[in-house]
């Protein structure tokens, strides 16, 4: 993998050793998909499998909005981290789903979904591969470069009043440890996801990133773009904030801008829109 520059794409599908190393439910998986009007929506979905060189599979046990942008707009975009940091990035199309059969049983025999006593795996979600990058490890040197890159905008005071982000969400985002993708529509039209963990915010509205590593697929995002941004601990602490994209050259790389106008809790069970409020429902009072 050429972490400066990106992944290339090879012409076959997975491996039989990328298959068995993909099947572990102990990994980071996400997949981009798009709401109605084509703005990318970024989920944690660690049950995203290989099943043969050219179909993947992914078991659903909370009802979330990507199952239905899925259905929808069957063109997802996908990123996997394996426990030893090998990743593989891709996009896929939805082709159907399932409520038993092998790969059904296959997910609740798992010791994560066996032995959990309030949830299992209830419907099978089967992928096309549509292309797959080149697989690779983590980058963590030009990783190291971007985040030292990031630390001026790291500065306390910047958290400013009355934007998009409240102050757990900009602490939250603002954490080293926390890992950060962002998701996007590509050139070519499919959803597309990249690792940010040099991003952080600035200020109350807006998350910036040097263009280090991944420079190759942060500078093709088109100005004015809607870009979502996916922020993650490992107790399993979760936020995605979503805005427009505008890139500023700098001396050496440029800097990527998120002007955040969307935010989203992803954590169950109460997932759902935190930023724009959501109006209330009407409370009918009986006298």
């Amino acid at each position: 993998m050429k972490g400066e520059e990106g992944m290339n794409r090879r012409e076959e599908g997975f491996r039989p050793d990328e298959i068995e190393a993909l099947s572990p439910e102990g990994k980071i998986a996400l997949i981009c998909t798009t709401d109605s009007v084509g703005r990318p929506h970024l989920s944690m979905l660690s049950s995203l499998m290989a099943l043969s060189p050219r179909s993947m599979a992914m078991g659903e046990f909370s009802v979330g909005r990507s199952k239905a942008y899925m259905q929808q707009r069957p063109d997802v975009g996908f990123f996997v981290m394996t426990l030893d940091r090998r990743i593989w990035r891709g996009s896929a199309t939805w082709t159907g789903l399932a409520t038993e059969g092998p790969e059904y049983r296959m997910f609740n025999e798992k010791p994560m979904f066996r032995y959990n006593s309030y949830f299992g795996i209830n419907t099978v979600h089967y992928f096309d591969l549509l292309h797959l990058d080149e697989a690779g490890s983590l980058p963590l040197l030009p990783v190291a470069t971007g985040m030292a890159l990031s630390l001026p905008l790291r500065l306390p005071g910047l958290l400013g009043r009355g934007g998009a982000m409240n102050s757990w969400t900009h602490r939250f985002l603002a954490r080293p440890d926390v890992l950060k993708f962002v998701g996007f529509v590509g050139a070519d039209g499919l959803p597309c996801l990249v690792p940010a963990l040099q991003s952080t915010p600035w200020g109350s509205s807006h998350m910036v990133f040097p263009e280090v590593p991944w420079s190759k697929e942060l500078r093709g995002i088109p100005e004015g773009a809607s870009v979502a941004l996916f922020g993650l601990s490992m107790k399993m602490e979760m936020v995605l904030v979503r805005g427009s994209y505008q890139r500023r050259k700098l001396l050496g790389p440029g800097l990527g801008t998120i002007a955040v106008d969307w935010v989203y809790n992803p954590m169950p069970p109460c997932h759902g829109q935190i930023y724009p409020p959501l109006p209330l429902e009407p409370v009918t009072v009986f006298e």
